[in-house]
């Protein structure tokens, strides 16, 4: 495994198929033997030098069943890109394939919407994962509410997330100095957001209603990281914005609106 580290460069990215996808009901790594050689092959990564591990699976294969891959990152701005959304991805094929003869489409089943299902872990790897002996950061943590300790509930989940490339579209025109609109969309965005990092990347969360004012005031982030820096967690990469949307409430009421004039 050393060998293949150098071998790939500090940009590298290696993939790995890992057998058959669990299914409901599999056993934990513990003991199932298949699932301690992933475990396995995943801290030789660790230990040789990537900077993280992610799941995917893929069903066209052929097989009679559906294969599970991981795929090991060399730096995060590679895992980063990764998380390409679809419109990222088609202007990306766009650039880099060749045309055929025919004109038909060179890929039979790759396009921006099939990579969006490779981004995030099927939720059966994220339940298993879950089920070690040991439970693993953030499965704790759960999917839903606690409301005896956050208020604006219902708000939470309506925020405004601006992604990666989004954010930087924004900040780009805005520099330009060309209209005052792009520079007015930028300030307010920054104003009223909370700027975070997903996977890797510069994004904004912008809170619903009230939360936009209350939040700072209160404090009231929870203290759950929203980077990402984990090195295998595939419940966490596929709740993740779960987690930056709901775990960063408004923690306490504003005591007679007093929070909203400091």
């Amino acid at each position: 495994m050393q060998a293949i580290s150098n071998a790939l460069g500090p940009d590298g990215v290696f993939i790995g198929q890992m057998g058959e996808a669990d299914q409901i009901g599999e056993p934990t790594t513990r003991y199932d033997k298949a699932s301690m050689q992933v475990d396995g092959f995943i801290d030789l990564m660790r230990r040789y030098g990537f900077d993280s591990v992610k799941d995917y699976i893929e069903p066209h294969a052929g097989f009679d069943g559906i294969w599970s891959f991981v795929i090991s990152f060399k730096n995060a701005e590679n895992k980063a890109n990764w998380y390409a959304n679809e419109a990222e991805v088609q202007r990306k094929l766009h650039q880099r394939l060749l045309p055929t003869i025919s004109g038909s489409h060179p890929l039979y089943y790759f396009d921006g919407a099939g990579m969006v299902a490779y981004e995030y872990p099927n939720r059966v790897a994220s339940e298993t994962f879950c089920l070690n002996e040991t439970i693993p950061a953030y499965c704790e943590a759960g999917y839903g509410f606690d409301p005896e300790s956050n208020v604006a509930m219902k708000d939470s989940v309506q925020s405004l997330f601006v992604e990666p490339s989004s954010y930087s579209l924004i900040q780009d025109m805005a520099k330009t100095g060309l209209t005052v609109l792009w520079n007015s969309i930028a300030t307010s965005l920054e104003n009223m957001g909370e700027q975070i990092s997903f996977f890797g990347r510069k994004a904004l969360n912008v809170k619903p209603s009230l939360q936009v004012l209350t939040g700072n005031a209160n404090n009231a982030v929870s203290s759950e990281e929203d980077g990402g820096n984990y090195f295998y967690n595939p419940f966490m990469d596929r709740n993740y914005l779960n987690f930056l949307s709901i775990k960063r409430l408004t923690v306490k009421n504003s005591g007679a609106g007093s929070e909203l004039v400091k």
